[in-house]
This record gives C-alpha cells, sequence and structure tokens, in this order.
C-alpha cells in the first residue's frame, strides 16, 4: 500500500514538510492502525533506514491513497475495538514494546517483515 503525503500532521500554517515527513513526497504503509474512537493512522518509516528512530505513526488524513494494495503478509485483528491490519509477527501482544526497547529478536522479525513488504511495493 502506498500513499502521498498531502498535509503535515500538527501544522496550521504553510510548512510542506517535518523531521519526518514532506508533502508531495509517497511513502510505502507498513501497517495501519485504527482506534476505537475511528482515529487511523499509517505506520510508515520516511527515511531510508527504516529503522526504530525513523518509524512513526501518522494520521491517515494527511495521506491520500495510491495504491491500495494489501501485501499478502498483512492481516486484520481486532482487539478491544483497535483494529491492527499488518504481517501477523508485528500483531503479538509486547512486540512494538520489546522493538523500541531494542530488543535484537523484535528488531530481526521487524527487519524480516518489513523486507517482505518493500519488496511487495517494488
Amino acid at each position: 500500500m502506498k500513499v502521498k503525503c498531502i498535509s503535515i500532521p500538527g501544522i496550521q500554517n504553510d510548512t510542506v514538510s517535518s523531521p519526518w515527513i514532506k508533502a508531495g513526497n509517497e511513502y510505502v504503509v507498513l501497517s495501519i492502525y485504527e482506534n476505537s474512537q475511528g482515529e487511523k493512522y499509517y505506520r510508515i518509516a520516511p527515511h531510508a533506514d527504516g529503522g526504530s528512530e525513523s518509524l512513526g505513526l501518522f494520521l491517515s488524513h494527511a495521506f491520500e491513497v495510491v495504491d491500495d494494495a494489501w501485501p499478502p503478509t498483512w492481516v486484520q485483528e481486532t482487539v478491544n475495538g483497535d483494529i491492527s491490519i499488518a504481517p501477523k509477527a508485528w500483531q503479538r501482544l509486547g512486540f512494538w514494546e520489546e522493538f523500541y526497547d531494542g530488543d535484537r529478536q523484535a528488531e530481526d522479525v521487524y527487519k524480516e517483515e518489513k523486507d517482505k513488504i518493500l519488496k511487495y511495493e517494488n
């Protein structure tokens, strides 16, 4: 799934970029999260390294969908009204906490699944 940034979330002026994303640029969506209040977010790695420092959850209304095809590795799960659409391995309880804490196994799982998504998108 690919999206194009059309606005910078949280910026009220004519700014077209942030340290994370730039209006007009296209990004590969790594996962989708929608909370029980209906707020939808795209998980994007806007920087080339794709590591934890460059991952971000961005409100979907800041983007327009360029290609809505889901990677074959994505599955949808609903827990307590929250919806997660991502590789199954990323949906394990505690996965993202371990990843951001620098757990090597979680980082390896992230990279493996991210590479599958990027391969599908290319």
